[in-house]
């Protein structure tokens, strides 16, 4: 093999590994951190049903606190409330995802609604303890009765069917997320100018092998 050729096959070889480095490094998709959110996510239904298992026994359990105003019926109180929080996250998570429908009003009535159980619940329990109380405070009344307008609106929402996304799987880069990313256009520059250094040590070894015949 001549020295030319010997040139051109290390060419060959460096455009090659340099495409596998860019197609390895990225694409026309971002690549994050595990930590990214993605559409594998469970179905919205089977986390709402969660927020109604923490809704329901929450309404009886206000109205035996403000009856007995007994230590371990405040803690019962305090722990279905805070329970009550954590899981209506994922109401607070699907107003922000869900674009324009009817399941979107149903989310953001539901929304505020937990968000007005939880203060009604925080006054409660901020107010006197009660004792010996024949009747519940209005507080507590109304909490109990938005707390079952919310499992209505609850119900609603597994029943309404999801609206379909253009992507089933769509990735949500968090703050704290990096992605990595080379543009075709990048890839396809880095590719001519490799083959242009290629054709430029080829000639210029022609040009040396003339020189020295000459």
């Amino acid at each position: 093999m001549t020295r030319t050729g010997q040139y051109g096959c290390v060419i060959a070889a460096l455009s090659l590994c340099l495409a596998l480095v860019v197609f390895s490094t990225g694409g026309a998709h971002t690549t994050a951190r595990a930590d990214a959110r993605t559409g594998d996510e469970g179905p919205l239904h089977l986390r709402l049903e969660d927020v109604e298992a923490a809704l329901e026994p929450l309404g009886a359990a206000a109205r035996r606190y403000a009856l007995t105003g007994s230590a371990s019926d405040r803690q019962r109180f305090v722990h279905l409330l805070s329970r009550l929080k954590e899981t209506s996250a994922v109401v607070d998570r699907g107003v922000a995802d869900t674009q324009g429908s009817e399941r979107l009003q149903l989310l953001d009535a539901a929304h505020h609604m937990l968000r007005r159980i939880d203060d009604l619940g925080r006054e409660i329990l901020a107010g006197p303890a009660p004792h010996g109380r024949r009747t519940a405070g209005p507080q507590v009344s109304a909490l109990v009765r938005l707390g079952d307008k919310t499992l209505a609106v609850l119900g609603q929402l597994r029943a309404a069917p999801a609206a379909q996304p253009a992507n089933d799987k769509r990735t949500t880069v968090g703050p704290g997320a990096t992605a990595s990313v080379v543009p075709e256009g990048v890839a396809v520059l880095l590719a001519a100018i490799v083959c242009a250094l290629g054709m430029a040590l080829v000639s210029a070894t022609r040009q040396l092998d003339l020189a020295r015949r000459r």
